[in-house]
This record gives C-alpha cells, sequence and structure tokens, in this order.
C-alpha cells in the first residue's frame, strides 16, 4: 500500500525547502535592506540569491546554484 502511495520506482522521497526573507522594508516602494530568496532539497540542489543594501546607491547580491550535493556541479556569484 505505502509504495504504490509513494509511486513505484522511487526509492526515497524527494523534500524541497523554500525560504524568503525581508529585513528592513521602509516602505512598499523601496527595496528592503536585505532580502533572502532560497529552495533546496534532500538531495543537495540548492537556488539562492541574497540582496543586501549597503549604501544608498550600493547594492550587493550573492547567488548560488548547485544542481546536487557535487560542488563542482555548482555555480557561484557576486555583484556589486
Amino acid at each position: 500500500m505505502m509504495a504504490a502511495m509513494m509511486g513505484r520506482g522511487s526509492s526515497k522521497p524527494t523534500y524541497t525547502m523554500t525560504a524568503q526573507l525581508a529585513k528592513d522594508v521602509v516602505s512598499p516602494y523601496d527595496s528592503p535592506g536585505l532580502l533572502l530568496v532560497s529552495k533546496f532539497d534532500n538531495e543537495g540542489k540548492v537556488d539562492g540569491i541574497l540582496l543586501k543594501r549597503l549604501a544608498n546607491n550600493l547594492n550587493l547580491k550573492l547567488s548560488a546554484n548547485f544542481m546536487s550535493s557535487k560542488t563542482d556541479d555548482g555555480a557561484l556569484a557576486a555583484d556589486l
């Protein structure tokens, strides 16, 4: 019965978690001081973006994308 509910051929279920965080929100028209959006699962997949306002005209953007728990299959980027 349990195998039929999980689907045939699947040895383990995949769990995915999504997180969103906004901090230092002054008004709905301004960008927040800190913004984090990420998605990850139990197989090692990670997609995430972090935006941080450093000054009025200066923002930091960090992004991470990994297709599996192998770090060779991923990319990190930083924009200032």
